[in-house]
């Protein structure tokens, strides 16, 4: 079911863009489609001429609208140029001349709508833009009327001249050219009566005479859509109704087809089209993987759904109007304008030229869109065949249909008309399409009424039009009511993903607010269920968690390098430098023979007083035990030191409180190191603790049992003193850590003021005496420190080393230290 969803969506996609091409550009693909077919094509050729240079011209109306000159041979083409620069935007061509050079004269009636607005003459050397030559004055109220009262009487060589005759304002002007300078005339002076008439004989001859070629070449002169003479005696012939194909005709009847100059050749229709539908496979496909396959594209529900419902719309209503309601709406529209024609063709009994003519100016000026206007009286000639007996417009009496370049189709036409007494329809000559009327009018008589379509079509394509922004707009009401639907739908799934947005950033107490009746508000229920639900989990697991960081410090766990106190486990384990503490307190004896509650009252008092001034400093405690804790700081020893001093300084505060209320005060002993620990958990697979394996450990352990000794507060390495110099410190001495011997330092700024004052005061004279006593001057050692004792009696590390002076008097030792001569202890964990 999945992949044939794909593939209708693929297929949407090609039905979407092959609609939007064909919409685009659909005479082009229909002549490549033709010209793939037959090797020719749709395209429309209205004139041909032959130029003086020897080429073949066929000039193409473009349905668009503007012109493109083709110039051909046998061979194939020779030439394109676009007939547009320089010229004015909408303009039909009466004649076309082109000089040995390329040189172009164009001859065209300039239109504003319907209505042709003025003549004009215009040159353009190759590759150059048009320049305006000369222009005059319309009179006259038809199309056919205006295009008498102007125009080119003749173009003709005369060696590198060109020479031409114009109708301007009632009167032939003759004029020179020259297409070297590809611009400006030189007027040659008016034209007389004689002159005019002998210039029309010798037209009219040499298009007889083209038509005589054309009768020995065997064409039918009805199938024959433009007839020109090439100067040679023969013609240049385009045939059936929109020119398609380009003949030269010998004088003698041999002909020679042009038409591959017209056309691409099919291999490269064949090549353009694969191309086309190439690319709107190619672009169907990534549209289609966009949607379908490339996971990472977020569409919001409205666009998605806008998308489709849009695309869906388009190509379902584009499809039912280009092949189906726009053909019923142009033949609806066609059947009214031939059923008026078919009316006027009724009403008029004129007999005359001139009364066609009235006809044709009452017609003209009824509607705009019928300006461009034709009647003719028809009638059967000499040779049996129907000739024009009068005309509103320039065909001559006596022309014979039969003639090339006059009406194809018309023979047709005036039977239908004779077996129904009445006939309409549409035709094209020479390129231009026509709406025509024809009906008896007597036994023999018919009257003809034709009328260009340029301007109903545009009617017909302006209602269509209209017709098409109704239905589009219909369509896009739907889709704008859809998507109002589906925006509610997709508000509730808004509004549920913000929740759970909010969810997942942990926010508290979220709900969805969503009252619509539906299923979107029973999802919300149902969320808000799921929330209260995870609210309450979430509740009992901060329960548990602040459990169990009350037996894992929560700090421990960062440093262990992980985020949840969950994903710590035996193998969980890391090694860093940090700084060491070791803490130890020891209560008076009688303290230890009170009852068990007293006595955890009495530790724990102590924990809540000093314990927040190791987290305050940046220390982290990881084992707690009945006398003391230890400690690492992660930020070095300088943190470690001031930790140390506000731990003995809150120390201070608690025994003060104690003696206050009769309770015995509290020893507290701090030891300081610093070095590379291993920080991790031990444990069976029931139950973890946290520890830490580190020689420095070990060492202030060690300290922290030799303070004890000296009755000293805070003792430190020489690595810690390093990093102690804002504090008041003293060298003590040295001391013995299993095989190493160590440097011990004293930091007194968390001893009692007047403690503190008093180590300041001595302090050159405790210098003096541990230099004595390890030089062996044991006698001078023991008269300093005697000295400081009898003045300090406090200070511990100095009634220490007076012991040591005197006894190592009366026995001098192999080596000196804090604790003597004794051995060195085993290393301990």
């Amino acid at each position: 079911m999945r992949n044939l969803r794909k593939f209708s969506i693929f297929l949407l996609f090609i039905a979407v863009f092959g609609v939007l091409l064909y919409s685009l550009f659909p005479a082009a693909l229909g002549d490549m489609a033709e010209n793939l077919r037959s090797g020719g094509g749709t395209r429309t050729f209205i004139q041909a001429v032959q130029g003086a240079d020897g080429v073949a011209y066929a000039l193409e109306a473009e349905p668009g609208g503007g012109y493109t000159l083709y110039g051909t041979s046998a061979e194939g083409r020779v030439s394109t140029q676009s007939l547009s620069a320089g010229l004015p935007q909408d303009f039909s061509v009466e004649q076309i001349y082109v000089a040995k050079n390329g040189c172009i004269l164009l001859g065209l009636y300039e239109r504003a709508g319907m209505e042709l607005t003025r003549y004009a003459l215009y040159a353009a050397l190759p590759e150059q833009p048009f320049q305006l030559l000369l222009e005059a004055p319309l009179s006259g109220i038809t199309g056919d009327q205006r295009r008498a009262s102007a125009g080119l009487l003749y173009v003709t060589a005369d060696g590198e001249l060109v020479e031409l005759a114009v109708l301007q304002e009632g009167e032939y002007a003759a004029y020179t050219f020259d297409p070297a300078q590809g611009q400006g005339l030189v007027a040659a002076g008016a034209l007389g009566e004689e002159e005019v008439q002998a210039a029309q004989a010798a037209k009219e001859a040499a298009l007889e005479q083209a038509g005589q070629a054309v009768a020995l070449a065997g064409l039918p002169g009805a199938s024959i859509a433009w007839l020109a003479p090439d100067g040679n005696g023969g013609a240049l012939a385009l045939l059936y109704e929109s020119g398609q194909m380009l003949l030269s005709v010998s004088s003698q009847g041999g002909h020679t087809d042009l038409s591959a100059g017209l056309y691409r050749t099919p291999w490269q229709s064949g090549l353009v089209l694969a191309l086309l539908v190439a690319g709107v496979l190619f672009l169907s496909y990534g549209f289609y993987y966009l949607v379908c396959e490339y996971q990472k594209l977020y569409f919001p529900l409205v666009v998605k759904n806008l998308l489709w419902l849009g695309l869906a719309g388009y190509v379902a209503l584009s499809a039912t109007l280009l092949f189906a309601i726009g053909p019923r709406y142009r033949a609806g529209a066609e059947e009214n304008i031939l059923a008026g024609l078919e009316a006027q063709a009724a009403q008029v009994t004129a007999e005359d030229s001139a009364g066609l003519t009235q006809a044709a100016q009452a017609l003209a000026q009824a509607d705009e869109a019928y300006g461009d206007c034709t009647f003719l009286r028809l009638g059967p000639g000499a040779d049996g065949t129907y000739e024009v007996l009068a005309s509103s417009g320039p065909e001559a009496a006596g022309t014979s249909l039969q003639a090339p370049g006059f009406l194809p189709g018309v023979a047709e036409q005036l039977a239908l008309a004779q077996e129904k007494g009445l006939y309409a329809g549409h035709a094209t000559s020479g390129g231009i399409g026509y709406y025509y009327a024809v009906g008896q009018n007597g036994e023999n008589g018919v009257l003809y009424l034709r009328v260009q379509d340029r301007e109903l079509t545009q009617e017909i394509q302006t209602g269509m039009l209209e017709l098409a922004l109704y239905a589009y707009g219909a369509v896009a009401l739907v889709v704008v009511l859809s998507l109002l639907a589906i925006g509610e739908v997709a508000l509730g799934a808004r509004r549920v993903t913000r929740g759970v947005d909010l969810l997942a950033a942990g926010a508290p107490q979220v709900r969805v607010e969503h009252h619509t009746g539906d299923e979107m508000e029973a999802l919300a229920a149902a969320f808000n269920d799921l929330s209260g639900a995870l609210e309450e989990k979430k509740e009992n697991a901060a329960l548990a968690g602040n459990a169990y960081m009350r037996f894992v410090p929560r700090r421990l766990v960062a440093l262990l390098g992980v985020s949840n106190i969950e994903q710590v486990d035996k193998d969980t384990s890391v090694s860093q430098e940090i700084a060491m503490m070791v803490v130890r307190f020891r209560f008076p004896e009688a303290a230890y023979q009170q009852d068990a509650q007293t006595l955890f009252d009495n530790i724990n008092e102590v924990f809540a007083h000093i314990a927040g001034a190791v987290s305050g400093g940046g220390g982290t405690i990881y084992n707690f035990t009945h006398d003391g804790f230890d400690a690492v700081f992660e930020s070095g020893p300088q943190a470690a030191v001031g930790a140390a001093v506000e731990v003995r300084q809150a120390f201070l505060e608690l025994n003060a409180q104690r003696e206050a209320r009769g309770d015995a005060p509290v020893e507290l002993r701090v030891a300081l190191d610093h070095g590379v620990a291993m920080m991790g958990v031990v444990g069976d697979e029931d139950r973890v603790v946290p520890t830490v394996v580190s020689a420095c450990l070990n060492t202030a352990r060690k300290l922290v049992e030799l303070a004890q000794v000296l009755d000293a507060n805070i003792l430190c390495t020489m690595v810690v003193a390093d990093a102690a110099k804002d504090y008041n410190l003293r060298y003590i001495g040295k001391s013995r850590d299993g095989d190493s011997v160590i440097r011990v330092y004293e930091i007194f700024d968390g001893d009692p003021y007047g403690m503190r004052l008093a180590k300041e005061s001595a302090r050159a004279s405790f210098s003096a005496g541990i230099y004595a006593l390890y030089s062996g001057d044991y006698a001078q050692a023991k008269r300093l420190f005697m000295e400081i004792a009898r003045q300090q009696g406090e200070d511990g590390v100095a009634r220490h080393y007076l012991y040591l002076a005197d006894r190592f008097e009366k026995q001098p030792p192999d080596w000196i230290g804090l604790n003597g001569t004794e051995p060195a202890g085993r290393r301990e964990v």
